[in-house]
């Protein structure tokens, strides 16, 4: 089958279903400020502003993978942007009630849960080979501008009043026509047709190994979130910077994410190989040892960039890596489950890790860092391990 050529508007529209990932970071930014202006409340409560979203990916991911059997995926991707910007706005308009804020955000995460499994799968369907490796990285890095604008915008905002974060929310208006009038229709431009329709079920097929990196990825998304859902709160109270600082160190970590996204699939990709994701994990778990020990604001700007490197690397990664094992009539579903899992990690995170830093003695704001710290770095040596047995081997552990 001859490879379709598409054009560059055609790119950024199916691109710019990424900006619309690091929408959560205009609430991110301003978690310190929303916690100045509801004190009565605990440090959970405020970050469930920040887990519910990802907690929405789950029941709604999977729906998106039974959805795109009965609608196309175009028309799902546009009802996901309106309930984003639906949900995503409202705590802009009405702000006294910190329970009404709360269920705007499940509005949000209804659909943002829905825009998560058509990240990769669209670029899935409509790219091959080398093309469809550049795109991963470029998807990362147009993930990575949306965080590093939402993060500004969100922090200068906040900085103004908290609620005025959320109107950021105007920024995906224009996604919302370019994927309407310039995105391709994945099922009509298929690079690789399925030969026959997959069955619906709830559990697709999938061998052992894609399993691993499924579970894997909820392990790490338990860790990892600690960065997202503690950095502002952090920084507040340990008087290091306002809001529009925390937001600006956000924008730190997704800028030189997005710059590892551009460089992923010509060099990083090619220099680490096989041993990739390990070196995701130790700039992840390295970064999260510098937040333990930050004092000045230019300590946290060096643990963002190394957590920027780290994350612009996994996410690319991990992504190619289950696609290489999914079967194409699989591809929707395996994705909604895969992302499922990255919700409910960081979903669980907060109380996870506050059950591990009670178990461990730990204590402070800083305590999620020095459980998340040490597993990653442990992780990546672990992981290392596997690699160099299975080269010996000749095979992989799992099949």
């Amino acid at each position: 089958m001859e490879e379709k050529k598409y054009t560059a508007i055609q790119k950024v529209a199916v691109l710019s279903i990424a900006m619309l990932v690091y929408t959560t970071s205009l609430a991110n930014s301003s978690l310190g400020a929303i916690a100045n202006a509801f004190p009565d409340l605990d440090a959970l409560t405020i970050k469930q502003t920040s887990t519910i979203p990802p907690l929405m990916m789950i029941p709604f991911g999977l729906l998106a993978g039974f959805l795109v059997r009965f609608m196309r995926k175009k028309t799902v991707i546009l009802i996901a942007i309106v309930l984003e910007f639906v949900g995503g706005i409202a705590p802009a308009i009405y702000n006294k009630d910190f329970t009404f804020i709360l269920a705007s955000r499940y509005v949000f995460g209804a659909g943002f849960g829905l825009i998560f499994p058509f990240l990769v799968s669209v670029i899935a369907d409509l790219f091959k080979g080398d093309e469809r490796r550049d795109m991963m990285g470029y998807k990362g890095s147009f993930s990575a501008l949306s965080g590093i604008i939402c993060s500004l915008l969100g922090g200068y905002l906040a900085s103004i009043h908290w609620s005025y974060a959320f109107y950021g929310m105007f920024i995906i208006v224009p996604v919302f026509f370019l994927v309407l009038f310039k995105m391709p229709h994945p099922e009509e431009h298929a690079v690789e047709k399925a030969e026959v329709k997959a069955p619906i079920r709830l559990i697709p097929k999938l061998n052992t190994n894609g399993w691993v990196i499924i579970g894997f990825n909820l392990l790490f998304n338990i860790m990892m979130f600690t960065y997202t859902s503690n950095l502002a709160i952090v920084m507040a109270k340990d008087k290091i910077t306002n809001p529009a600082g925390a937001g600006a160190t956000l924008a730190v970590n997704t800028g030189i994410a997005f710059l590892t996204g551009i460089f992923f699939g010509k060099l990083v990709k090619p220099v680490f190989k096989k041993y990739t994701l390990v070196f995701a994990l130790l700039m992840i778990g390295s970064s999260f040892v510098t937040l333990i020990y930050a004092a000045r604001y230019l300590h946290f700007a060096i643990a963002a960039c190394l957590y920027g490197i780290g994350f612009g690397t996994y996410n690319a990664d991990i992504a190619l890596t289950l696609m290489d094992r999914v079967p194409k009539e699989e591809s929707s579903l395996v994705m909604s489950l895969y992302l499922c899992a990255q919700g409910l990690g960081q979903y669980l995170c907060p109380p996870v890790v506050a059950l591990l830093t009670g178990a461990l003695g730990f204590q402070g704001t800083r305590s999620p860092w020095m459980v998340a710290g040490p597993s990653l770095i442990i992780a990546a040596a672990i992981l290392a391990a596997v690699k160099i047995y299975e080269k010996k081997k000749g095979s992989p552990l799992w099949t």
